[in-house]
């Protein structure tokens, strides 16, 4: 799967984000419990779309599935970035959504970048699902290294990762 430079920095904060939310300072799973909680909180903070994205897309994590016969549509959006995504409404026809999800998706299409930010999610969504623990393999195709592929230990991303969770004013696990 080809992602975007776009796609890859957003999937590398949106990984961070969804881990932050599945375990608590105790290490049990919260995960839908968080979860429950982004959803109502949507519409009170659904204005914030466009400047912090990140913030709102967990309340969809779940909430679309990706029928295999029509996974090329997708594919194709984590190729693209904003503002050369398809409509909302093309998109929409290639996957399902839940239904508890309908509401904030009506939403979020109130909004200018409404269509974007739910390609957005669409397609994190999609990456973390299809390639969860392994969607950096992008970087080889058939086996083989793609020319100019870097080897990454993970470091680079896990310091983003770090830089994020601080700027949403989390204490850093790893110092810089």
């Amino acid at each position: 799967m080809n992602l975007s430079p776009y796609f890859q920095d957003q999937l590398d904060s949106y990984q961070v984000e969804i881990d932050d939310l599945t375990s608590d300072t105790e290490g049990k799973d919260v995960l839908q419990r968080r979860l429950k909680d982004k959803r109502s909180e949507f519409a009170a903070i659904v204005g914030l779309l466009d400047t912090d994205p990140l913030l709102l897309a967990p309340a969809f994590h779940g909430a679309f599935s990706f029928p295999e016969d029509r996974a090329e549509a997708v594919e194709d959006l984590l190729t693209r970035v904003p503002g050369d995504f398809r409509p909302w409404a093309e998109i929409a026809g290639q996957v399902r959504v839940a239904a508890w999800a309908a509401p904030m998706v009506a939403l979020a299409l109130e909004q200018a970048e409404g269509d974007d930010f739910l390609s957005l999610v669409l397609g994190l969504e999609y990456a973390l699902t299809r390639h969860k623990g392994g969607w950096r393999d992008d970087t080889f195709d058939n086996g083989e290294a793609r020319e100019g592929a870097e080897e990454d230990d993970g470091s680079e991303a896990d310091a983003q990762g770090e830089d994020f969770l601080e700027q949403q004013g989390f204490d850093r696990r790893i110092p810089k």
